[in-house]
């Protein structure tokens, strides 16, 4: 069973192993194997053959690069523990899932296994889809510069040691949602693979060593009409050089009950999203050809010891279209950072050129928990509405907060464009909820929740243990109303909302101020202090 390849001068060749029939699976071993370039290389499906599982069994690297194929509807896996590369021309050509690892062994149950360190025979019996992947000391690296793409419904997953991708794309054609999924192992330990709606995921046990994930001016896709999701799980992920993470629902695309997938990004040590990179799960405004898209974004999830978006850097889950945005979620340990960076999930927007764009459905929420949170250099959390449906909110749950250099958490209900056109919208506006043990504000960082319409801003609550500091021309504020960039004044008919601080000693200084006013017919809220020890205004 065991072999290379027959390689000739045709650009189309076949492994020369016809493999072992198990069950539904279909057992292939190969002392080297590799794709050259501008070569097709397709794996036989024999009839009821759902899985193709091909082990490395020598000590060299897989190149793939050239294209890679099933004559058929199974599934490929592909395992080599010392390494594999996808080249910038390789390709899939197959109708089922793809997983490529540097695990050790596939796992089955009841002990079985199929792998490349001392390897053994298929297994004597039936068996169905592998349960798992077990790793060695020193998992492979997987390298990615190539764009790969797989049918809808679909899986495409890269589980090695160290992952790189750069300048590559991953994607799963719409309309039905696939799973992009990229898991890092660093140390022996066996990850689970679960099979479900004609998905495969990887499930990684908390107690496993994980190693480093980058993507670099690289792109994972699963926008679908349904579904879609993205998973990464590692130590340390690094998102830069214009890198985007996509999911949700495509103009054009969606349906009534349609539901978006979600984005989850799982790393140990750190997730680090620079260099004008994204993150997003959106539903789509219309185009001049294509009709919104109708349904609700997915969430974005994110778990970490710290979390760093800089550098012009975005996360956004929001609906332009005909449903509800998502939430972005964030968990980290020890730290959050945010520097000239956008974080957002508006419904509606006004885009570049000033074109309003309204939605139907409702905001989601900022929900960050962590040691310290900083905003820096301009940075922003946002989360409002241009149309009927309700903005989320912004909860905040930290031991230290601070804002600086103009940064901003804000929640608006209606907006105004840069041609000062009023855009009056219904929805209420969302809450900024903070609680810490200290929050300082300062050069120019403000909180606020305000209306331009006729939907109620929605309220500014502090909770802070020990202090709150507002200093250098910072300010929480929520209005009714404003001014337009050629100064007229704008008359919203929406209710203020309320500032809220309870703390053990408050001091606003050098120009700060805190305030609840209107402009227009709306009643203005009212500002609420709660100091135990001590307030200090000058």
């Amino acid at each position: 069973m065991a072999g290379g390849f027959r390689y000739n001068r045709q650009p189309t060749c076949e492994p020369n192993s016809r493999g072992a029939q198990r069950g539904n699976s279909l057992f292939h071993s190969f002392q080297e194997f590799n794709v050259g370039a501008r070569q097709q290389v397709y794996f036989a499906n024999p009839p009821g053959v759902r899985n193709i599982l091909t082990r490395v069994t020598g000590h060299t690297v897989s190149r793939i690069l050239g294209t890679l194929g099933v004559n058929g509807s199974a599934n490929l896996f592909l395992l080599n523990p010392h390494g594999i590369v996808l080249g910038r021309n390789a390709q899939l050509n197959l109708a089922g899932s793809f997983l490529a690892t540097t695990a050790d062994r596939f796992v089955f149950p009841d002990k079985v296994t199929f792998g490349s360190v001392h390897p053994e025979a298929p297994p004597l019996f039936s068996v169905n889809v592998p349960i798992g992947l077990q790793y060695g000391e020193q998992p492979g690296a997987i390298t990615s510069r190539a764009h790969l793409s797989i049918y809808p419904g679909q899986s495409l997953i890269l589980a090695g040691g160290t992952l790189d991708l750069t300048n590559s794309l991953l994607e799963v054609y719409y309309p039905i949602g696939g799973r992009i999924e990229l898991g890092s192992s660093g140390s022996s330990g066996t990850v689970g693979l679960t099979y479900q709606d004609d998905l495969l995921s990887l499930s990684f046990p908390t107690d496993l060593e994980r190693a480093d994930v980058s993507l670099d001016h690289s792109r994972l896709d699963a926008r679908a009409e349904n579904g879609g999701n993205i998973a990464i799980t590692g130590r340390s992920l690094s998102i830069s050089g214009g890198s985007e993470l996509l999911a949700g629902i495509p103009a054009g695309f969606g349906f009534k009950g349609s539901q978006a997938g979600d984005i989850t990004l799982d790393a140990t040590e750190a997730v680090r999203v620079d260099q004008a990179s994204s993150i997003a799960n959106l539903v789509a405004a219309a185009t001049d050809f294509v009709p919104a898209a109708i349904g609700n974004a997915g969430n974005i999830h994110i778990s970490t010891g710290s979390l760093s978006v800089l550098n012009r850097a975005v996360l956004s889950s929001s609906t332009l279209g005909r449903g509800n945005a998502g939430s972005i979620i964030i968990n980290a340990r020890d730290r959050v950072e945010f520097d000239q960076n956008a974080v957002f999930s508006n419904t509606g927007e006004i885009s570049p050129s000033g074109q309003v764009i309204r939605a139907s459905g409702r905001g989601g929420d900022i929900r960050i928990s962590t040691g310290s949170l900083s905003l820096r250099k301009g940075a922003f959390l946002t989360s409002s509405t241009l149309g009927r449906g309700n903005a989320g909110s912004i909860i905040i749950n930290a031991h230290r907060v601070e804002l600086s250099d103009l940064s901003s958490a804000f929640s608006n209900t209606g907006d105004i464009s840069p041609d000062g056109q009023v855009i009056q919208a219904s929805g209420r506006g969302g809450d900024i909820r903070i609680s810490t043990g200290s929050l300082s504000l300062r050069n120019g960082a403000q909180l606020y929740a305000s209306t331009d319409g006729n939907g109620n801003a929605g309220n500014v609550m502090i909770n802070a243990r020990d202090r709150v500091e507002f200093d250098q021309q910072s300010a929480a504020f929520s209005r009714v109303g404003g001014l337009s960039a050629n100064g007229a004044v704008v008359r919203a008919s929406g209710r203020g909302g309320d500032v809220r601080i309870t703390t053990g000693s408050l001091f606003v200084h050098n120009g700060s101020q805190l305030d609840a006013s209107t402009n227009g017919s709306g009643n203005a809220g009212s500002v609420m202090i709660d100091a135990r020890d001590r307030v200090e205004f000058g």
